[in-house]
């Protein structure tokens, strides 16, 4: 198991290098955007990332998720490179026939759509965007999916690098305004995609293998449904605050959005990239039960600590991101929505069992059923509190959603998830927050030790709960007892190193 855990937390941290470089270009980008934009263009630009979203998602009717699936399959072995030319050439159609639709309702309807009206120069860079976008994943996935961290990450860096030099450029020099941001996606996207093309190439034999592809979407459509509408009721709080409030109310969402994704971003796509080829490899030995629970579990640590640390230091963040005070609203949208993205990202890994057993169709339904639930919820609570109530809804609907899986888990899976821990984990985390919020009036060198201490307390308490194992605590020690010394890391890292970072 611990070799097992190791190789997840290595290509783990290498993933959310890449991760990190790619989504947290809007992140760096936020002080310029708050000074530049106005909140009511910044909600803009967020209902267009929506739309990206799903384009993303839904256009190739799940089909990586299949790949990821399919690609180490016995049956499949001597056939992966026909199997990924067959879902490129899938993707490339699939994609230009919802982009080519998009692009009509958006032409057509834009001022009824977004509330204000939008010129055919930006539609054409955002929709360019997106579609260099999809192409430009599948490459990724597939390095993914082959567990070549590293280059998935130097190639997410390139991306990252160009975007953000071109963005700049394109707002302060060229004043392009909103157009800035797709463009200089797509640019810096289709300069990727070229450099790649030899990667590509390599990966592909040029046959289409129409019996297999049939197999993968009659797998995946479920999933691509269960998945879009997913992102159609988790976006729904955007388009209802944009139709039942105003786009004021969507920037300053948005805002919030942008901050609490950094779990999503750093911690749970990097966990769920290194994880889910291991557990696809892995999921028939009992050998490795052990280490899919602990890993759940420690996965579940790693969020809340994130998540409980930067809505400890909320006010700090958005004071310093935010070159406009009208985006101060936010702060009170935050803290509920890292608790959802928290829950999200559990069902990441409580999902893995129903896609070992192909119950998609189950899976379909209970994001279904959770997206009404919080549409529901949105038109409950947005008209009293806004961007808040907006919030609220996500993580009242994604903590339901987190029971719902465990309880069918203990019928479906062939090992015991460390329930008990999991929620104490929630819940001292949810604690130790609250009481760091109550500090906001406090002068800054005051509260920010005050809120220091608070976070350093979190491990001793869960020691106390009697979170940790006996053997945990023996590798705690010896992992302080390795790397307590600075002078000792560049040994320890390269120690790490030998033993290889593709293994």
């Amino acid at each position: 198991m611990l070799a097992n855990l190791k190789k997840t937390v290595k290509h783990s941290f290498i993933y959310s290098i890449g991760n990190a470089t790619n989504k947290l270009v809007g992140f760096v980008l936020i002080p310029l955007y708050t000074s530049s934009f106005s909140v009511a263009i910044y909600g803009l630009i967020a209902l267009f990332d929506t739309v990206a979203d799903f384009l993303l998602t839904f256009s190739s009717f799940g089909i990586m998720e299949a790949l990821n699936r399919w690609y180490w399959d016995k049956k499949m072995e001597g056939k992966q490179r026909e199997m990924f030319f067959s879902v490129m050439i899938f993707t490339l159609v699939s994609s230009m026939l919802f982009i080519a639709l998009t692009g009509f309702l958006f032409r057509h309807f834009n001022q009824q759509i977004f509330g204000l009206p939008v010129s055919g120069r930006t539609l054409m860079f955002f929709l360019g965007s997106v579609f260099s976008n999809i192409l430009l994943q599948r490459i990724l996935v597939l390095f993914r999916i082959q567990q070549k961290a590293i280059e998935n990450m130097v190639f997410n860096i390139l991306r990252m690098l160009l975007v953000l030099g071109l963005t700049v450029y394109f707002i302060i020099g060229l004043q392009w305004g909103v157009d800035s941001v797709f463009a200089s996606r797509l640019i810096g996207q289709v300069i990727t995609l070229l450099i790649l093309v030899p990667k590509i190439l390599q990966n592909c034999e040029f046959k289409v293998n129409i019996t297999i592809l049939k197999d993968m979407l009659l797998y995946s459509w479920p999933l691509a449904l269960s998945a879009s509408l997913g992102l159609i009721f988790t976006f729904s709080d955007r388009w209802m605050l944009q139709g039942m409030r105003n786009l004021d109310d969507v920037g300053n969402y948005s805002l919030a959005y942008r901050i609490s994704n950094i779990i999503r971003v750093i911690i749970v796509h990097s966990f769920a990239q290194a994880f889910i080829p291991i557990y696809f490899k892995k999921m028939e030995s009992k050998k490795d039960y052990r280490f899919f629970s602990k890993a759940a579990t420690y996965f579940s640590l790693l969020m809340v600590v994130t998540g409980m640390t930067i809505i400890l230091f909320s006010k700090e963040i958005i004071h310093f991101l935010a070159r406009n005070a009208d985006y101060y609203a936010s702060l009170d949208i935050l803290p509920y929505l890292m608790l959802a993205v928290t829950f999200s990202g559990l069902l990441q890994v409580l999902v893995l069992p129903f896609n070992k057993y192909k119950k998609t169709k189950l899976i379909s339904l209970i994001a279904i059923l959770a997206g009404l639930l919080n549409i529901g919820l949105n038109l409950l609570l947005i008209p009293a509190w806004g961007g808040a109530g907006a919030a609220v809804a996500t993580a009242i609907t994604q903590f339901l959603m987190v029971v719902t899986y465990f309880i069918l888990n203990k019928q479906i899976v062939d090992f015991d998830f460390e329930v008990t821990k999991i929620f104490l984990l929630f819940a001292l985390g949810a604690f130790i927050a609250f009481i760091g919020l109550q500090m906001g009036d406090l002068v800054l060198w005051l509260r920010v030790p005050a809120k220091a201490v608070l976070l350093l307390v979190f491990p001793f308490c869960l020691k106390l709960l009697g979170f940790y194992e006996d053997i945990e605590l023996l590798r705690i020690r010896q992992s302080w007892k390795k790397w307590r010394n600075p002078a000792r890391w560049k040994n320890n890292l390269k120690n790490m190193n030998s033993k290889g970072l593709g293994e």
